[in-house]
This record gives C-alpha cells, structure tokens and sequence, in this order.
C-alpha cells in the first residue's frame, strides 16, 4: 500500500514501504562507480556507518583513506552513507567509551521536521524556508554572535530537505554536551520571554544579539505608536490608557520628560519605567523578535558528541540527491532540485506511478498520472525512495 504521495502541491513526507529496491540501487550504482571522497579531514579518526538497501544500520567501521572508502562505497552501494562529526583514538570499537574520544565537530541540522507550517508546504517550499533559518544561523548566530570565520565553517546541503551546518574548529571539539545545549538553545531563542529577559535588559550597558534584537524592535514600535500607529495585539481600551500613560512627564535622568521619549531611546534605562501597557507590549515584541530570528534546528544532533552524519559526496536514499557542499556565498542562490542532482542520473528509467504526483527538478515540471512512464533518472530516484513509484528498468 503506498503511504507517500509526492505532490507539487502539498508533499508529505511518511515512512515509506518499499515494494522492490533493485532498480534505485542500479541508479545509485551508476553514480557511485565514480564515487570522488575528499572530506572528511583525518578520515582514519572518523566511524564510518552505512544503511544498505536490503538491511538496517550497519556501524562502528573505520577506513584509512579515502580511497578505500570509494572502493567500499563502489562494491557495496549504499542506500545511506555516514560518518562520524567526533574523532576517535579507536573508531572501530563496539563501546563508545573504547573509542578514545578525542573532541567534536559541532553540528547543526536544519531540516523540514521543525519548522512551523512545514505538513502544509511543498517541497520547494520546506527547502526554500529551511535556506533561510540556515542562512541566518550562519550569519547572525555563527558569524555574527560567536564570531567565527568563513574558514571555520562547513555547510552542505543534506541530500534531503535541509541543510547541515558544521563548526570545525578547536574552540569547539571539546565542549561536552551540556554546553552545545547552552548554544543549541541561544539559536533556537529557547526559554526567551520576558521574565528571563527584562532583568538583563534592565542592568546590561551594551546590548548584543538578542538583546540588541529585541531593543531595535521596542524603539521601532514605540516609533510608530508615537505618531498613532499601535500594534494589532492591543485593544482599543489599552490603546487609550496608554496614549494617556505616554504623554505624562516622568524624571529621566535628571531631567523631566514625556514617557513616550524615553521609548524612543536606545537602551536599558526605558526598561525601569515599564507600566503594565507597557510590558504586555514589550513581552508581545519579545515573542515577535523570536519568531523571526530563531532558528529551528534539531537539537539532539547538536548535543550529541557522538553523532554519525550524512557523508560529504554520497547519495541521499530518499531522493537520490547528492549531500554536496554549499559556499557560503552562494547559500542565497543556492537550488538543490537543480544543483545537487548527479549527472549521472540523466540516464532515462521506466517507472510505474502508484499515485498521481509531481514535482519541478532542474527547472522543469514533472506531473505523473498513475501508469507506467519514461523518466529521467533523478525524478525516478526522488519517485522511487518515497515510495511513490517503482522502477522498471534503466533504458540504456
């Protein structure tokens, strides 16, 4: 029974049942015939796990070089290839504690099963959201609040419906799982509200991040309710208090003043005057600032110092899309259903459609009615590891 429907329209992506995989397994024979493996670094620290397509998680194996990985990769085919962000003294050894951990990269994973509205969106669309919060956690948390440089960083594009973000420097291969919490939850906004945050906001003399954030966005609203522009979570009642409240003079800083000049400043000291208008307002744009500036990412691969992730070059067994590298420069313009599609997949593959479905790769729209059809070899990958198809046989 097929239970994944692939539509240009509305995708859902459920557990598929696989009627027959010998056919993606020829397709992802082809590509990896010239499997090329440059990354990971230091190959011979990292464990090595792989799914094949006719079995479960085989792991705990270890190569030194990665000429022998593209030999194993060539002979076995596998349908998920993965390798380890730690590296380990031992990394063939069954027991985590044998292994000899020796530090980890920090992970990030991006992808659609977090992000809000994600059911109700199509394909191109979860990847085109996901881009962003990928693109701001680059820019805004990675590069911007931590302060790491483009040399420190390593993104690729998972093969799937996200992106992973890699941090590969010594100022984070040895902080332990508690501490990839504290920055998994300072990028997811975990915990931001306005009991946690008013405080700091009261005592700090410089704001950064979110602080920073959430000052630019009180005195921008405070900026428009001055000239009669209130925010729509207020009522008319509220509005009415606290146009009154505003006008009222107050001693601020020695000086009097109107209450709706002291919004109007940058910094902690308007936070002290806060009435109870005030900081539903303020709480209400604390909410705001999080949903526009977090990032949802799966926290569990960030605090694993253990994790096993999708190998650089291989083939994603879903889709049959390649888990590729991405420039930061080009992340904007960056098209998976375009530039992640090996070539060696242009090959045409006969399939028969479950379930009407369709979708746009490499710039063209494919819309399959149920029936048997001839296909390129990348929208039979993407048909077939869904489940939504079957292959038939490769024409040539």
């Amino acid at each position: 029974m097929l239970n994944t429907i692939i539509a240009y329209d509305r995708i859902l992506f459920l557990m598929p049942e696989f009627n027959g995989t010998a056919g993606l397994k020829q397709l992802f024979g082809r590509y990896y015939r010239n499997f090329r493996s440059v990354e990971p670094d230091q190959i011979s620290k990292r464990e090595i796990g792989y799914i094949p397509f006719d079995g479960t998680m085989v792991r705990h194996m270890g190569f030194r070089t990665h000429q022998e990985i593209e030999k194993f990769a060539y002979e076995k085919v596998p349908r998920h290839l993965y390798y380890s962000s730690t590296y380990y003294k031992f990394p063939l050894e069954k027991k985590m504690n044998d292994k000899g951990w020796q530090g980890a990269e920090l992970i990030f994973d991006l992808d659609a099963d977090h992000l809000k509205g994600a059911p109700s969106m199509t394909y191109e669309q979860i990847l085109l959201e996901v881009r962003k919060h990928t693109y701001r956690l680059v820019q805004d948390f990675l590069m911007g609040m931590a302060g790491f440089g483009e040399d420190e960083l390593k993104l690729y594009f998972s093969g799937g419906r996200g992106y992973h973000v890699h941090v590969v420097s010594e100022k984070v291969y040895s902080l332990s799982s508690d501490a990839r919490r504290e920055i998994s939850n300072l990028v997811r906004g975990e915990g931001l509200t306005i009991k946690d945050a008013l405080p700091i906001l009261e005592s700090s003399a410089r704001f950064t991040g979110w602080l920073k954030w959430i000052d630019d966005a009180v005195v921008s609203i405070y900026e428009g309710i001055s000239k009669g522009m209130f925010p729509a979570f207020m009522g008319e009642k509220e509005i009415s208090a606290m146009q009154s409240a505003l006008e009222t003079e107050i001693n601020f800083l020695g000086t009097r003043a109107k209450r709706i000049q002291v919004f109007l400043r940058p910094g902690r000291e308007k936070y002290g005057f806060l009435n109870q208008y005030d900081t539903h307002v303020v709480s209400s744009i604390i909410d705001e600032v999080r949903e526009e500036r977090a990032c949802e990412i799966d926290e569990p691969v960030t605090t694993d110092v253990h994790r096993l992730i999708r190998y650089p070059f291989s083939l994603h067994g879903k889709t049959g899309m390649i888990v590729k590298p991405v420039p930061l420069s080009q992340l904007n313009s960056y098209d998976p259903l375009s530039d992640a599609i090996p070539d060696s997949s242009d090959v045409p593959v006969r399939i028969k459609v479950n379930k009407n479905f369709s979708i746009r790769m490499k710039g063209e729209l494919f819309s399959l009615r149920e029936g048997e059809h001839n296909v390129p070899g990348y929208v039979a990958c993407i048909a077939a590891g869904m489940g939504g198809a079957q292959i038939i046989s490769i024409i040539n």
